[in-house]
């Protein structure tokens, strides 16, 4: 299984956080997976390394056929790596000009570990908590499939918060500076307004 580490791609979390796993279809809720989309630019550094990780995943699972088979299923949409300039450019136009890769990790098979610039888990490291359009490092394995149809998938592994980006919608919450808000002192003549 064939593993690459994405290195400063920018990453869209659109079900749930990478800490708390969720459905991956509506029609299997009780199926819960760690999910995450990456972005990789057109000159992306590393978008030979990936196609080569895919034909050696095609063709691991599909011996002498890979790249018949990984031709066939990239016109179907069954290849993990796609155009972002297919999907709707007004619901999403982070994804216009850009490659985009799904992946995700089955909860039942663990969880990925979160790392911060300092190696830590990322909640332990200030400001670097994981949302949707910041930037991350993050290891992806990749994998042939033939259920009901035939394609590659990509497995989550572990992401490293890199550096800040514009959230997407739903990313980060605002967060104010450490020396915005004092201490809170008692408020008898209001604490009625809460009971």
């Amino acid at each position: 299984m064939p593993i690459v580490i994405l290195k400063n791609v920018r990453i869209v979390l659109f079900k749930n956080t990478l800490a708390v796993p969720g459905p991956r279809s509506d029609d299997k809720p009780n199926e819960r997976f760690y999910q995450a989309t990456f972005l990789l630019p057109r000159n992306h550094p590393q978008l030979a390394q990936v196609n080569k990780a895919i034909d050696a995943a095609m063709e691991e699972k599909f011996p002498g056929k890979g790249a018949a088979v990984r031709k066939a299923a990239n016109a179907m949409g069954k290849i993990c790596l796609r155009d972002g300039d297919t999907k709707d450019a007004e619901k999403y136009p982070q994804f216009q000009d850009m490659w985009f890769m799904n992946a995700s990790l089955d909860a039942n098979k663990g969880k990925p570990r979160l790392y911060g610039t300092g190696g830590l888990t990322a909640g332990e490291v200030p400001g670097s908590t994981i949302y949707s359009g910041c930037y991350v490092n993050a290891a992806v394995s990749f994998y042939g499939y033939d259920n009901v149809s035939k394609g590659c998938a990509a497995g989550l592994g572990d992401v490293q918060f890199i550096r800040d980006g514009d959230a997407f919608g739903g990313g980060a919450p605002p967060r104010a500076d450490e020396n915005s808000f004092g201490a809170v002192e008692a408020d008898t003549e209001h604490d009625s307004l809460c009971d």
